[in-house]
Parts: structure tokens; C-alpha cells; sequence
């Protein structure tokens, strides 16, 4: 097993993991800001891009980040982890930020 898939005081990471994008918020939201924001755990990327081109994710916001992941996420065939520091731990085991999946 690979140095980067172990972490020091909770075992082992779920996933290949290789990119983390830390934002400003635990996780990507469609409807940011607005009465029915919902979180997203988790997307493919054919899913993340459609939500970009509709314009889901703003250039200015999440947008970037997104479209950043997805790229690596398609790329590469490795998931790309969205999420802020404060929730990086959780992020990892799954229970906080958004993963887009090749």
C-alpha cells in the first residue's frame, strides 16, 4: 500500500484519493443561497459538467472548483474531493463535502 493512502491516526483512506480542492464551504450545493439549496455527497462527472453548463455553479463561486475536479476526475479516473478544512476529516470518511467521481 502507497504512503498517500494512509493516514496517521485513522487508518486508511476509502478511496485512491489525489486532489483536494478546500473551499470556503463543507460541500458543493445546487440552489446555493436560496430556499431550496440542496448538498451534493456526490457526482459523476457527465452530472457536474451539465450542472456547470446550465450554470449552476457560478464563475465567480464554485464554478472553478468544479470544473477543476471534474477535469481531474476524467482525466485521471481518480475522484477529486470539494470541501473546506474544517471538514476535511469527515470529507474523508465520507460524511461531509462533495466527491466528483470519474
Amino acid at each position: 500500500m502507497e504512503t498517500w493512502q494512509k493516514r496517521p491516526s485513522r487508518g486508511f483512506l476509502p478511496c485512491r484519493l489525489k486532489v483536494v480542492i478546500l473551499t470556503d464551504v463543507p460541500h458543493v450545493s445546487t440552489g446555493f443561497g436560496t430556499k431550496s439549496e440542496k448538498p451534493l455527497n456526490c457526482m459523476d462527472v457527465a452530472t457536474s459538467l451539465e450542472l456547470l453548463a446550465s450554470g449552476e455553479f457560478p464563475s465567480g463561486s464554485m464554478g472553478p472548483k468544479v470544473e477543476a475536479a471534474s477535469m481531474y476526475a476524467e482525466s485521471t479516473g481518480y475522484p477529486a474531493l470539494i470541501t473546506n478544512v474544517e471538514r476535511l476529516s469527515d470529507a474523508l470518511e465520507g460524511e461531509a463535502g462533495t466527491w466528483i467521481e470519474p
